[in-house]
C-alpha cells in the first residue's frame, strides 16, 4: 500500500513539472513544405506536401512571398498535412526557393527546388518543308550561342532570355524518309548519352500542280520523303495507274508529268506508292476536273498535229466543234463518251507567233461555259537548198513569226545583208546571200519580235577563177625602180567585190601584198631598192571576194631585177657632158684659144 502511494505521489510531482512544457509545445505552430521530386524542368508537374498548424488558406510561392508568385493554393480545413501539385514555371537553370505562406504572406516555411534544362520540338513528324519550332527552357540566364544540330549538322544557334528560355525554328530540308535527331548543346563524347535530343520523323508527301484542270491536261506530280533511291514508284489517279516505274533520287524525291484521264467533272484522288512506301502512308491529294478543253502539245509549229481533249460536256453530246481564235478547225466528227469526255485532233494552220485560244462547244454545252486552252505557236524556218557557199543565193522560208515583223537572219551569227520581213500571217519567204562563213555545218537563225527559229545549213568551199598574170612576163629583166605587176580580171565577178593578193618570192624570202583593188600593183619608187634588190624572183597572184572565197594562186612567173651598172651611168654622164659642150660651141659661148 505504501509503495502504491509512493508511485502516485511521484507521478503527481512529475505531472506538475511537465505540464507547463506540454502546454508551451502546443502553443508553438508547426509548418513545413517539401516538393516531390526536389528538381525538375519547365512545365513538369510537381507534388508539394505542406504541414500547417491550423485551418485556413495557404499559398506555395516561387522565389518570392507574394500573390503574383503563387504557383498553387492550399485550402486547409484544420491543422495537418496537405498536398497539391503545380507545373514548374519558366525559370533559369539552378536552385530556386518554394515558400509556404498564408494570406498575410508571412514566412512560414521554405524548401529548395532545382530547375533543370529541357527542350521541346513541335511538331515531331511531317513531310519535307515542315517548319519545326525548337524551344529551350531552364538554361542559364542570357546564355548565348546555344548550338542546335539536325542530322549531325549545326543548323541554328539560340540565345536565352533572363529566364533561361529561347525559341528557334527550322525548315526540314529535302531528305529521305526516316527518323532524324535534333540535338541541343555541345558535342557529345563517343558513347555519351544524348540528354537533349529530340526525334523528328520525315514522312512521305506528294504535290500536284495545278490542283484543277481538264481531262487530257498535263499536270506535275512530285514526291518527297520517300526512301532514298526507292524504285517501282507509281502514281494512281482515281484508282487508275497513270505512271509507273518511277525512281526516287538519293534524297527520296521524284517528279513526273501525268495526263489527266478522261473523267466527268468532279474531284478525284491522286495517290502514290513505291517499293518501300505504302500508299496508306502517303496523304491523298485531290484534283478537280472542270468543264473545258486541253491541248497537247501546248507549244507547236504550223503544220504540227494537235490533240485536243474535252471534259465536262453532256454525256453522248453531239455537234461538238473546236475553234482556234474563233476560227473553226477541221477535227472531223467528235464523239463524246458517257463521262462527257472526248478527244480529237487537228493540224495547226498558219498562225502568228505566241498564244492562241482553243475552245469548244456542242449542242448542249456553250462555249462561254468551257474553260479555254492556250496553244502557243512557235516559229520554224527551212533553208533551200540545204548547202551552199558564201555569196550564193538561198531561200529562207518559215512560219509562226509575229505579224509584219522585221527579222534578223544570221548564218552562224553573221547577218545577211538583205532586209527580211514577215507577212501579216506570220509567214516569211526571202532570198538571201550566204555571208562569209567558215566551211562546215552551221545554224541559220531568224529572230524577231521574241520569236526565233533555226535550221541546219552546210557551207561548202568555193574556189574562184584564178587571175591570169600579164606583166612582167616570164624571164623578164626589170630595173629596180620600174616594177609594175599586172593581171587579168576573173570571170563572174561583176556583182561582187573582188580584191587581189600579190606574192613576190626572191632571195630574201616571200613578200605578200593583200587587199589590192586594182588589176595592177606598182612598187613605190622610193621603196624599190629595199623591196627588190638585184636578184632572181618569181611572182604570182590570187583573187579573194567579199565573202572570203579565194582562187588558187596563179603559176609563178620568174623575172630578174638588174639595176643599171655604175659604168653605164659614167658613160651616160660623159655623153650628156659632150652634148652640152657641142651645143655651147655652136652657139659661140665657148671658144678655144691657140
Amino acid at each position: 500500500m505504501k509503495s502504491v502511494q509512493t508511485v502516485l505521489a511521484a507521478g503527481l510531482v512529475l505531472s506538475m513539472l511537465l505540464f507547463p512544457q506540454l502546454a508551451l509545445a502546443e502553443e508553438v505552430p508547426e509548418y513545413s513544405i517539401k516538393p516531390i521530386p526536389e528538381s525538375g524542368f519547365y512545365n513538369r508537374t510537381i507534388q508539394v506536401w505542406a504541414t500547417v498548424d491550423q485551418g485556413g488558406q495557404y499559398y506555395v510561392c516561387w522565389d518570392a512571398r507574394s500573390l503574383a508568385s503563387a504557383v498553387v493554393t492550399i485550402d486547409a480545413s484544420a491543422s495537418g498535412n496537405f498536398s497539391a501539385s503545380f507545373a514548374v514555371p519558366e525559370a533559369k537553370r539552378g536552385e530556386h526557393t518554394l515558400y509556404l505562406t498564408d494570406d498575410q504572406f508571412g514566412e512560414l516555411a521554405e524548401a529548395a527546388f532545382s530547375v533543370d534544362p529541357t527542350t521541346w520540338l513541335n511538331p515531331r513528324r511531317g513531310p519535307v518543308g515542315t517548319e519545326v519550332t525548337i524551344n529551350g527552357y531552364g538554361f542559364t540566364a542570357n546564355e548565348a550561342n546555344i548550338p542546335i544540330k539536325f542530322h549531325g549538322n549545326q543548323v541554328k544557334t539560340a540565345t536565352a532570355d533572363a529566364k533561361g528560355s529561347w525559341e528557334a525554328s527550322y525548315i526540314i530540308t529535302n531528305i529521305p524518309a526516316g527518323d532524324y535527331l535534333f540535338e541541343v548543346g555541345p558535342d557529345r563524347e563517343p558513347g555519351e548519352e544524348c540528354m537533349m535530343c529530340m526525334c523528328f520523323t520525315v514522312t512521305p508527301e506528294i504535290k500536284v500542280t495545278p490542283a484543277s484542270g481538264v481531262s487530257g491536261q498535263m499536270i506535275d506530280v512530285s514526291g518527297t520523303g520517300f526512301a532514298s533511291n526507292e524504285k517501282a514508284i507509281k502514281v494512281v489517279f482515281d484508282g487508275e495507274t497513270v505512271k509507273e516505274n518511277i525512281s526516287a533520287d538519293a534524297n527520296g524525291s521524284w517528279s513526273v508529268q501525268i495526263t489527266v484521264p478522261r473523267r466527268g467533272t468532279g474531284t478525284y484522288i491522286i495517290d502514290a506508292s513505291g517499293f518501300s512506301t505504302w500508299g496508306r502512308d502517303v496523304p491523298d491529294v485531290t484534283f478537280t476536273i472542270e468543264t473545258g478543253v486541253s491541248v497537247a502539245p501546248a507549244s507547236a509549229q504550223v503544220g504540227d498535229e494537235i490533240t485536243v481533249t474535252g471534259s465536262g460536256f453532256a454525256a453522248w453530246e453531239g455537234g461538238v466543234k473546236v475553234t482556234l481564235d474563233n476560227r473553226l478547225l477541221d477535227t472531223g466528227t467528235i464523239t463524246v463518251d458517257r463521262h462527257g469526255s472526248w478527244e480529237a485532233s487537228f493540224i495547226l494552220p498558219t498562225t502568228t507567233y505566241g498564244p492562241h485560244t482553243v475552245v469548244a462547244y456542242g449542242d448542249i454545252t456553250e462555249a462561254a461555259d468551257v474553260k479555254k486552252a492556250t496553244l502557243n505557236t512557235v516559229a520554224r524556218i527551212e533553208v533551200t537548198p540545204v548547202e551552199g557557199s558564201p555569196g550564193d543565193s538561198v531561200t529562207v522560208a518559215g512560219s509562226g513569226f509575229p505579224s509584219s515583223q522585221t527579222l534578223t537572219v544570221t548564218f552562224a551569227n553573221r547577218a545577211v545583208r538583205e532586209s527580211v520581213r514577215s507577212l501579216a500571217n506570220g509567214s516569211v519567204s526571202a532570198i538571201v546571200t550566204v555571208p562569209a562563213s567558215p566551211v562546215g555545218n552551221l545554224l541559220v537563225t531568224a529572230t524577231g519580235g521574241g520569236a526565233q527559229a533555226s535550221a541546219d545549213f552546210a557551207v561548202k568551199a568555193k574556189v574562184l577563177p584564178t587571175p591570169q598574170p600579164i606583166s612582167p612576163e616570164e624571164d623578164k629583166t626589170l630595173r629596180s625602180r620600174d616594177i609594175t605587176f599586172e593581171w587579168g580580171r576573173i570571170t563572174g565577178s561583176s556583182n561582187i567585190t573582188v580584191t587581189f593578193a600579190l606574192e613576190i618570192i626572191g632571195p630574201g624570202g616571200s613578200h605578200r601584198i593583200s587587199d589590192i583593188e586594182a588589176l595592177s600593183y606598182q612598187i613605190p619608187r622610193d621603196e624599190a631598192d629595199e623591196a627588190l634588190p638585184k636578184g632572181d624572183y618569181s611572182w604570182r597572184v590570187k583573187a579573194v571576194d567579199e565573202f572570203g572565197n579565194e582562187s588558187l594562186w596563179s603559176n609563178p612567173i620568174p623575172f630578174t631585177v638588174s639595176p643599171i651598172p655604175t659604168f653605164v651611168w659614167v658613160i651616160i654622164g660623159l655623153v650628156v657632158f659632150t652634148t652640152l659642150m657641142v651645143v655651147a660651141y655652136r652657139e659661140g659661148k665657148f671658144k678655144v684659144i691657140e
